[in-house]
């Protein structure tokens, strides 16, 4: 039977705002809790196991029960460190025992507010897929991060490792608050997961967590990340070539560009003209550049004297920045399994990798599983379904 891959496929990248102030510090911790809750979705089994057979039929022999989805609005921290409500969805199996696993699953890039956690509809999202992990015995957490959902006025910090992982572990935080106020408890287990930028934010969430102490993680399982943005960009700015992503990487960019007191810079450092009046132009950036606006050449696109600072290391203030976002520079604990499509065209093999040699050097008890012959989006559903054999039991 043919299969279709339409169910689970993940969007790639996300933007963030021009702000040229210093990160406000503040004097209190703010202290994440619940602001509000309310039931927002319910689905029947059925309808979750027609969609997983789909594009597979190896879940053809689990029972999936029905899964009910509540929206939670909590307090958290925006990227300058300022105090702001955000959202998350939290799905829960009907009748739930208590013998299943929490999972925290972290999107993907979103290019569309609409695809939010809180906001989807059964379909091509991450709802989706923490519906179908609900419905197969788990609880499932999925923040919808800063700049969607409830919070969905700011602009959202793509790739900024500080914030994707404070607001994500808020999230769990008060997740984990609700399902004790409601008496429902798990089996102890705690699974992470996330895809292409989830897979970054994943493991930023995994460091976080084994710092503050507070969960311990039996696993994260991540796949098609960047993982060391630092090599990943000076791979890209040597390319002389068309790059077909080259729109999310000036998305990259433009964050860490708009955060970090030490840069906020003017468009024409970095790039050449017109493309620097094209970029100066746009009010919001919060989504790839549209690629009729730049150049999909770096050597064309950006100034020959900014990328050459920053391939010889003369540009510290960007270096800095870049290095503070990799998610690979420290001893994890529990087991990272990093997934990877041996035919990945998009964010390069080599990211995969590369993180599985700098985990393993550090000591941490890293694996790499090679997805014969599938690319950025084909190895989506194979890393799922590696994922579901590691989370449940009965599927091993």
């Amino acid at each position: 039977m043919k299969r279709s891959y339409t169910l689970i496929l993940f969007t790639l990248f996300i933007f963030c705002e021009k702000r040229p102030i210093e990160p406000l510090q503040i004097k209190e911790e703010v202290t994440p809790h619940i602001i509000s809750h309310e039931h927002t979705v319910g689905f029947s089994g059925m309808i979750l196991k027609f969609f997983a057979h789909g594009f597979t039929h190896s879940l053809d022999d689990i029972i999936f029960k029905d899964v009910q989805g509540i929206k939670i609005i909590y307090q958290t921290v925006d990227q300058y460190n300022e105090p702001t409500e955000a959202s998350g969805m939290l799905m829960i199996p009907e009748n739930f025992d208590g013998n299943g696993p929490l999972i925290s699953l972290q999107h993907s890039t979103l290019a569309d507010n609409n695809k939010a956690p809180t906001n989807s509809k059964l379909g091509v999202n991450e709802l989706t897929s923490a519906s179908i992990m609900a419905a197969m015995g788990a609880v499932v957490v999925v923040p919808d991060f800063i700049g969607y959902g409830h919070s969905s006025n700011h602009k959202h910090p793509y790739q900024y490792k500080e914030n994707i992982a404070r607001t994500a572990y808020d999230f769990l935080g008060v997740a984990d608050e609700y399902l004790k106020e409601k008496k429902i408890t798990t089996n102890g287990d705690l699974f992470l997961t996330g895809y292409a930028q989830g897979a970054d934010a994943t493991l930023a969430l995994h460091q976080k967590i084994e710092e503050e102490n507070q969960f311990t993680v039996t696993h994260s399982l991540v796949g098609g990340g960047i993982y060391n943005i630092n090599t990943f960009f000076k791979e890209i700015f040597i390319k002389n070539e068309d790059l077909p992503l080259m729109g999310t990487y000036v998305w990259i960019l433009e964050v860490l560009n708009s955060i970090y007191p030490t840069l906020q810079r003017p468009m024409d450092f970095y790039f050449n003209e017109p493309y620097a009046s094209n970029l100066s132009k746009i009010k919001t950036i919060n989504e790839p550049i549209d690629i009729n606006l730049i150049d999909t050449n770096p050597q064309k696109l950006f100034k020959k004297e900014f990328i050459d600072k920053l391939i010889n290391g003369e540009d510290k203030a960007l270096l800095d920045a870049i290095t503070d976002q990799g998610v690979t520079d420290w001893k994890p604990v529990a087991p990272i399994p990093i997934f990877q499509g041996t035919s990945e065209s998009c964010l390069y093999k080599s990211n995969g990798v590369r993180a599985y040699n700098q985990i393993q050097a550090r000591g941490g008890n890293v694996m790499y599983v090679p997805l014969e012959g599938k690319n950025h989006i084909g190895a989506v559903i194979p890393y799922l379904l590696e994922t579901f054999k590691i989370i449940f039991p009965p599927l091993r």
